[in-house]
């Protein structure tokens, strides 16, 4: 039995990457906004220790703006990030011309942007505070029931934006779902966690010079990263992707050599993404727990088997960090009124009502456990992201923001990247604020007037290609 009610206009469920910006942007709309969280800080999959992809084209435009670029200038304020990277290459495979760009960051800086920015614009917060059901009137959502160290109560509000990424929230609310690939598959998970003692320039030097222990160089994507460390002005390695010529062991990695990439912005620190655990269903607490002891096991032999393979600025390496949680890169796919599929990826595909826009190519880790893929759109154009994805057919007054937005197996593989759900996530916001407001049901929402209000908080919703800035350095164009 609930012990209370909470009411608000806007109820947004993930205090992630999206569901954050979602908040930010509902409140500063006029809404008052309740965001619950389930973890003591914000941030979600954002603090695991990944860069930001897809902020730019193919061509260093910058196509995700607004509340997600307020982020990133916040975080180089404080001192957590050398800002956007440009200029490097993706390696051998890539098309032509197309640049290779992201945003390496310090999580633990990422954490207090957001508590900041929430507080700044009036954001009420829970913490600690778990999904457990949709609250329903017939077809429509009103609200959701959680626990917390209080016991259960119920939040009632005008218009509820499902960020959990899994799709929790809508699936309660029993909305339709895809999942996994043509084989009801899914990409597989990997748990990100930090070493010590770490050369990462001497690193790269000796992958260029074949050494036997790294190997890849100038046959596959090495996504070099180049930049100034956090306190430092001159340039250094910060990250590179490499095979290095060890096996984690166990029956699904034994013939597996590791795919190491690193990333790190401080002298000596590096973290790495080179585990994975195939087979995993997010949505399932047996498969959940047996990816966390998995990937923690098989962290601990990766950081054993660089030392005693003796990895060029590893050797001496150790564990000092790992995720709070496994990183997951698929679980359902709500289905919206429009499904972005593989097809308007590769094209760039333009909608009349976009609200958001993807760059990030197709990066599909094989379900089955081969290699991951990349497939890059045509000319390294940016795509647009209908705002009919975010709204779940046969459901009322929920939209979706994050990776479970509508979208096929092959499409997720862009649409979840961090810049892309922050884009969506600024665009949920301010359409649940719009509709709370008006009344209306987020499907009825006139889309041109979100359009021009997404504009007017600085997002790029333009339907045409970006122009190019055509500036060879930073300062990039702001909204």
């Amino acid at each position: 039995m609930s012990t209370r009610q909470q009411t608000s206009d806007v109820l947004v469920i993930g205090g992630g990457t999206s569901g954050c910006v979602a908040a930010i942007a509902a409140a500063r709309a006029g809404a008052d906004t309740l965001l619950i969280e389930r973890y003591g800080f914000l941030g979600g999959t954002s603090t695991f220790g990944n860069p930001y992809h897809g902020f730019m084209d193919g061509h260093a435009n910058l196509v995700v703006r607004g509340i997600p670029d307020e982020i990133v200038q916040r975080l180089v304020a404080e001192g957590g990030s050398p800002g956007y990277l440009r200029h490097m290459q993706w390696g051998p495979g890539s098309p032509a011309g197309i640049e290779y760009s992201c945003v390496p960051y310090d999580h633990e800086t990422l954490k207090y942007v957001l508590i900041k920015m929430c507080e700044e614009a009036g954001v009420r917060m829970l913490l600690h505070t778990f999904f457990d059901q949709s609250i329903m009137d017939g077809g429509r959502v009103i609200g959701a029931r959680v626990l917390t160290k209080a016991g259960r109560r119920d939040l009632v509000a005008d218009i509820v934006v499902d960020a959990t990424a899994d799709g929790d929230a809508a699936s309660s609310a029993g909305a339709e779902f895809q999942y996994g690939d043509e084989e009801g598959q899914v990409q597989n998970v990997t748990l990100l966690f930090k070493v010590g003692n770490v050369d990462l320039d001497r690193a790269l030097a000796a992958l260029k010079a074949g050494h036997p222990a790294l190997r890849g160089w100038g046959t596959t994507h090495n996504k070099v990263k180049i930049g100034p460390r956090l306190g430092e002005v001159e340039p250094s390695v910060l990250g590179f992707q490499a095979r290095v010529s060890a096996r984690l062991g166990g029956e699904e990695d034994a013939e597996r050599e590791i795919v190491l990439a690193c990333s790190g912005l401080r002298k000596g620190e590096a973290m790495l993404n080179l585990t994975r655990t195939t087979g995993i269903d997010a949505t399932s607490p047996e498969d959940l727990t047996r990816a966390e002891m998995e990937e923690r096991k098989k962290a601990f032999a990766a950081v054993k088997a660089l030392r005693e393979e003796k990895v060029p600025g590893f050797e001496s390496c150790y564990l000092m960090w790992t995720a709070p949680q496994v990183g997951i890169r698929e679980a359902r796919r709500i289905v919206g009124e429009y499904i972005l599929t593989r097809e308007d990826v590769i094209a760039g595909r333009k909608f009349a009502d976009c609200i958001a826009k993807g760059a990030y190519p197709m990066d599909i880790h094989d379900p089955k456990g081969g290699p991951h893929v990349f497939t890059f759109t045509e000319g390294g154009d940016s795509y647009d992201i209908p705002y009919r994805c975010l709204v779940p057919m046969r459901v009322d007054g929920l939209l979706i923001a994050g990776r479970a937005v509508s979208c096929d197996h092959y499409a997720l593989g862009s649409v979840r990247n961090q810049a892309t759900v922050a884009a969506i996530g600024q665009a949920a916001g301010i359409a649940a604020t719009m509709s709370a407001k008006q009344g209306v049901l987020p499907r009825n929402l006139n889309v041109q007037v979100l359009r021009e209000a997404l504009a007017a908080q600085g997002a790029y919703v333009e339907t045409a290609p970006a122009q190019e800035t055509g500036q060879p350095e930073p300062p990039l164009p702001r909204a």
